[in-house]
């Protein structure tokens, strides 16, 4: 016995004519064939004999060829019945009413009684991530007298870190001919240019290493900026006294001058730059040390660090943090060297270090035969947390005491060390080349940024197709305050 459940509920299938229906125009695009030809056309032939003719061979046709046409099919009806079950669900029949078609190309939501106004509610937008396109460029010359000789690298790196004097470069020349850009002769260490995406260094030759091989020779390098000849390997010793007073910085002018190079302590921002003080006479003297040296101390009095320039004889003094960590999250974009989007850090390559210290407060610096004392005190504290006591006889100066101070409660507290790989995009085109002793901010997707300041920088330049940078920041982490 069958139960009686949707037995009015059927549906008619219908199968189609596949051959029998005419050709139409609405439905086939084609005109029906029987338009007559032009007159010029009709044109009749007649032999002299006369033939009777065969009404099975008779074929005469006063209209336009038929194309070949495949075979349309048409359904026969188009008659679809429904209905609902006489014993189940009556109860639960929805009683529309009159139906009506509702609209929702303007996205409004249920229950919007706007009127359909779409400037009422802007529909939702997927932001699409723009995508970087970048072309590589990488120059490299051997540098003779004032000729650049075109040659070709392979392995090139380059590196520089907040406390070196001088870029580092390595790779290999291959070729018997690299000799005679790697040796060092008469004139002194020899010199090697490279340009990647706009960004232009100059190096001299420190030390090379010579490969032989049955198929030929290669010679790796290391190279490094030339402010090495200010160093003890490439510089003669000074011995030096301050027998008048003179301001730290015009004294290191002068030892760099004869040897062609030059100062530079610009503003590193708008407000902020190592300070000038001036030193005693018979304050301090130095034996036998080289020119670097004696800057060296100067910059670690004032807190500063020394960089080079990346193409002329030229040393760069900066402060070690041109501004103070803890007001790093408040500072306008304006302080910051980069604004790096988090889309351009390539994936994957984003690793943390965490290290926590002392939250320092306080520290003392003072000279010793001549200066001044002076008490820094972080802003804000109580400078119960107290560093080691500085006492060096170059600080002799409270705008430059305070510096020092500075510069070394910044270095404590909860700190993170940051590793990103960027491209290398072409000047002017942000985020740019990451320098050592930059602040950078990490524009994060969420809304939220990272700011911290470059330690160290490498450059790998593989190939035109891949040149990256792999940057190291110091990031700081401050409670509630």
């Amino acid at each position: 016995m069958s139960i009686p459940i949707d037995h009015r509920s059927n549906e008619h299938l219908l199968d189609v004519d596949l051959s029998t229906r005419p050709w139409e125009q609405r439905w086939d695009s084609f005109p029906r064939p029987y338009q007559l030809p032009a007159h010029s056309k009709l044109i009749f032939s007649f032999s002299g004999s006369y033939l009777k003719p065969d009404p099975l061979h008779l074929n005469i046709t006063l209209a336009e060829s038929q194309p070949i046409r495949g075979i349309q099919p048409r359904d026969a009806t188009d008659t679809q019945k429904n209905s609902v079950s006489d014993f189940i669900d009556q109860l639960d029949l929805a009683r529309w009413g009159n139906g009506a078609w509702y609209d929702r190309s303007n996205h409004l939501p249920w229950g919007d009684d706007s009127g359909g106004i779409i400037g009422d509610l802007e529909p939702p937008v997927e932001p699409i991530k723009a995508p970087y396109l970048i072309m590589n460029t990488i120059e490299f010359y051997a540098v003779v007298g004032d000729e650049q000789i075109a040659v070709e690298p392979c392995d090139l790196g380059l590196k520089l870190d907040l406390d070196s004097y001088a870029w580092e470069l390595t790779g290999t020349l291959k070729g018997i001919t690299a000799k005679n850009y790697i040796i060092p002769d008469v004139n002194g260490p020899k010199a090697l240019a490279i340009t990647i995406n706009g960004w232009s260094w100059v190096f001299a030759v420190k030390s090379y290493k010579r490969n032989s091989k049955l198929v030929g020779e290669s010679y790796s390098f290391t190279a490094v900026s030339r402010s090495q000849f200010l160093t003890g390997e490439w510089s003669d010793k000074v011995t030096y006294s301050v027998n008048a007073e003179i301001n730290a910085w015009q004294l290191a002018e002068s030892l760099i001058s004869p040897l062609g190079f030059t100062l530079d302590r610009t503003n590193v921002t708008e407000w902020v730059r190592t300070p000038d003080w001036t030193l005693q006479a018979g304050s301090v003297s130095w034996a036998n040390v080289t020119p670097l040296e004696i800057i060296t101390q100067l910059a670690t009095a004032a807190g500063a660090t020394i960089q080079p320039h990346r193409t002329d004889d030229t040393i760069i003094i900066a402060p070690r943090y041109r501004l103070s960590p803890w007001e790093w999250a408040t500072a306008q974009d304006s302080a910051f060297s980069h604004l790096i989007p988090e889309a351009m850090i390539v994936d994957g390559t984003e690793t943390g270090d965490f290290t926590s210290t002392t939250e320092l407060e306080r520290v003392l610096v003072s000279g010793t035969t001549h200066g001044a004392i002076t008490e820094v005190v972080k802003r804000n504290t109580a400078g119960s947390v107290s560093a080691a006591d500085i006492s060096d006889v170059l600080n002799q100066d409270n705008i430059v005491n305070a510096e020092r101070g500075r510069n070394i409660l910044c270095d404590s507290g909860s700190i993170e060390q940051i590793s990103i790989q960027l491209p290398l995009l072409p000047p002017g085109q942000a985020p740019g080349l990451l320098l050592p002793g930059q602040l950078v901010k990490i524009l994060r997707e969420n809304g939220s940024h990272t700011p911290g300041m470059v330690l160290s920088n490498a450059i790998k330049p593989d190939s035109v197709s891949s040149v990256w940078q792999s940057a190291v920041l110091e990031v700081h982490h401050y409670g509630k305050q």
